[in-house]
């Protein structure tokens, strides 16, 4: 069923965060402080500049590679994620028709080059986030959140909506294997169903949260992380800060396929 595909989607990624290579190796705060500086320099190019930021793949290819992940399978859970950062530029092809590129009759215009550079952007975001994701565990993130000051409440209520939406799709799941079982062969929920189906679905999940809470408060939960130890950061988790950090910042002040093109005229 689609909704246990969804379920064990969100089961993986806790397995995923469990590896042993050598991103998992390093400190979470810093690999959110990365995640960060990354994509706030990816956000910082111009529409335009669609050749410049094609060196930024560099930095989910080799995340990748060193935090031993499937780049099909990302692929596979960002999928609905993908139709939303297609439409965000696609009027830009309609509204911007000045000429980009005329060669031999073949003209580009700029609308369409800024889709395309929007679309690598959030598509490069996206990915960047799902390695952050993919390597740590959200109690990690969340204490890592908690290292940077970031207001209690609001890791609170990351932490816990992450781990509600859980909870509601279980229960969807449990109550649409009972609608199916009382109503054989009929595909999906009757129209006539959809009322009690959602008050049902909101009762459980209430009664399921609420039971989940009072077994983490009777497990010492006061409303932060202050018993969840991360571990202090070492030496290579500040050599991967600095050296990576610095790559990204050079891959923005360097077109490199411009500068190699240039080159290769001369």
């Amino acid at each position: 069923m689609e909704i246990n595909r969804k379920l064990s989607d969100l089961r993986r990624l806790d397995e995923l965060s469990a590896g042993t290579s050598y991103i998992h190796g390093i400190h979470t705060l810093f690999i959110l402080l990365v995640t960060f500086i990354y994509i706030v320099t990816l956000m910082s190019f111009d529409k335009y500049d669609l050749t410049g930021i094609l060196m930024m793949f560099l930095y989910p290819v080799f995340m990748f590679r060193l935090a031993e992940l499937s780049f099909s399978e990302s692929l596979r859970k960002i999928r609905y994620v993908l139709p939303f950062i297609l439409f965000m530029g696609i009027l830009n092809i309609f509204f911007d028709r000045d000429p980009y590129l005329v060669i031999n009759g073949f003209r580009l215009s700029r609308g369409a080059v800024s889709f395309f550079t929007m679309t690598v952007k959030g598509f490069l975001a996206v990915e960047a986030s799902y390695v952050l994701i993919a390597t740590n565990s959200i109690y990690d993130i969340c204490a890592a959140l908690s290292m940077l000051r970031l207001p209690r409440i609001l890791i609170s209520l990351f932490l816990l909506t992450f781990r509600y939406i859980t909870v509601m799709i279980e229960e969807v799941a449990n109550m649409t294997e009972a609608y199916s079982l009382r109503a054989p062969g009929q595909k999906g929920l009757h129209i006539s169903s959809w009322g009690s189906f959602l008050g049902q679905l909101l009762l459980r999940s209430y009664d399921k949260a609420n039971e989940l809470y009072l077994g983490m408060e009777a497990r010492g939960y006061t409303g932060d992380l202050r018993n969840y130890d991360i571990g202090k950061p070492v030496l290579k988790d500040y050599v991967f800060l600095i050296v990576v950090s610095a790559l990204i910042i050079l891959c923005r002040l360097i077109n490199v396929p411009v500068t190699i093109g240039n080159l290769i005229r001369r």
